[in-house]
């Protein structure tokens, strides 16, 4: 290891070609920060993709603890998502499986890990859609917060895929105790409606806001608006399940600099030699700040996948000063592009405090020795919006302190992940002094069992300060 901090154990992957860790998700309460993660190395009896470290040192050494609780009804296979309440327990959200003689269940499950302890311990199933093979509960996202009347809520977002894996509604999941659960759906669902997972709760008391993309297929209409797709705001209050109003933040022309089939489908990656594929979507993080002002960030280009390198994806935010009603034109707030390689900006998250806006995404930067672009962390601190000024870049600072390459995905190197995937998420927390930016990284060189030499998945994390004001 090189500077930064590893979350996981490299020694844990044992030469094994199974070698994955990525799709982050940290929390962090005083100097106790936790990481969650997939974990590729499932052995033997036991399917379980969802890994998590603890920290107790604000995050300077990491204790990787394996897996979640498994149990033949509840397998978790990753997408972690972490959240913590105000008394300071730690709560991971991840996809499950329950299988019987007779079919297998796709599931969404929730533990705990209680003030005091470094361990999860299964708390409930939030969601069970049946039958895996017709429908698959996916990238859930957890947040928690007091309503209008004080009392706390768990809010699960999923999305609610078909078999088709093309379609599917997000829909919202609300509990005030953690173990009984409610379902109401957000989006549209129908086939000129396909939406991306990603959607992400964003707490305000009485009223919850949700955002994600949706697609509109060319087929779905002669308009030339529908062949791009949306970025979708809904309000929703909670003392009702009732979507008060659901808005558009900004159209979305395509991200990636090029399309390429990915084992399933033609999807955008991020391409920086054949083969090394990132996939990518435009899924939106979103927060809010202690005036009430809601933000969302999401990656994109100008003038949709490819191009020249002034095309490069870039970071863009929109801000809302009117609950979600309105919403401010897209400014981007990542660095300047290159003139000389395809300077490319993806896969961002945020956060607000009365600090200011939080971000973080990856960086695609040359190699200095040569050879295929490499990938690093950055980080971007700004400034609030006022009712009279948007918020201020106050400069993007690299995080990672090596850059790493994408490594050979389409068809991955790691045989049980899939293709083009690098992971989708990583993320930034604060405790309210520090922040905490986790991260999937390549840095890591090793010799598998069959005798490959290959750059492997883990997970990072560092941590800084900001004064007031950014």
């Amino acid at each position: 290891m090189t500077g930064n901090f590893q979350v996981t154990c490299l020694k844990e992957d044992d030469a094994s070609p199974q070698n994955t860790q990525s799709e982050t998700s940290v929390v962090a309460v005083g100097d106790k920060v936790v990481v969650g993660f997939n974990d590729s190395l499932v052995c033997c009896a036991a399917l379980n993709l969802s890994g998590y470290s603890v920290s107790i040192d604000g995050g300077k050494v990491f204790r990787d603890q394996g897996d979640l609780p498994w149990r033949q009804t509840v397998q978790p296979i990753g997408d972690p998502s972490l959240a913590t309440d105000e008394a300071g327990n730690i709560y991971y959200a991840t996809l499950a499986l329950a299988i019987t003689n007779t079919e297998t269940d796709s599931l969404i499950a929730l533990y705990e890990m209680p003030v005091g302890t470094k361990q999860f311990k299964l708390l409930s199933v939030p969601v069970n859609v049946g039958d895996a093979t017709s429908h698959f509960a996916d990238k859930e996202l957890l947040a928690i917060g007091r309503d209008g009347q004080g009392r706390r809520h768990f809010y699960l977002t999923w999305t609610n895929y078909t078999n088709s894996v093309i379609q599917g509604p997000v829909t919202l999941s609300d509990s005030t105790d953690g173990v009984h659960w409610q379902d109401t759906r957000i989006s549209a669902t129908n086939a000129c409606a396909p939406t991306t997972p990603g959607s992400h709760p964003v707490p305000a008391e009485g009223t919850l806001y949700i955002t994600w993309e949706q697609f509109a297929p060319p087929a779905c209409g002669p308009n030339p608006d529908d062949t791009n797709g949306k970025q979708f705001a809904a309000t929703v209050d909670v003392a009702t399940h009732t979507i008060l109003r659901i808005t558009n933040p900004a159209r979305v022309q395509g991200a990636g600099d090029t399309i390429t089939f990915c084992g399933f489908a033609d999807l955008e990656v991020i391409e920086t030699s054949p083969g090394h594929d990132s996939r990518l979507f435009e899924a939106p993080s979103s927060t809010i700040d202690p005036a009430g002002t809601v933000y969302e960030v999401w990656n994109d280009r100008p003038h949709g996948p490819g191009g020249s390198f002034s095309n490069a994806t870039r970071i863009y935010l929109s801000y809302s000063t009117d609950g979600a009603m309105t919403w401010s034109t897209p400014q981007v707030i990542s660095g300047p592009l290159s003139a000389t390689y395809m300077a490319d900006r993806y896969q961002p998250w945020v956060v607000a405090d009365t600090k200011g806006l939080h971000a973080m995404w990856y960086e695609r930067v040359q190699d200095p020795k040569g050879g295929p672009d490499l990938l690093r962390t950055d980080k971007e601190d700004l400034t609030l919006a006022t009712a009279t000024s948007a918020p201020v870049p106050l400069g993007e600072v690299p995080l990672s302190a090596v850059p790493f390459p994408i490594y050979v995905t389409n068809p991955n190197q790691d045989p049980v992940i899939a293709t083009c995937y690098m992971g989708d998420y990583n993320q930034i927390a604060s405790n309210g002094n520090k922040y905490f930016v986790s991260w999937g990284d390549n840095r890591n060189v090793v010799t598998t069992s069959e005798g490959v030499t290959e750059n492997q998945g883990d997970v990072f994390l560092q941590s800084y300060q900001v004064s007031s004001g950014g």
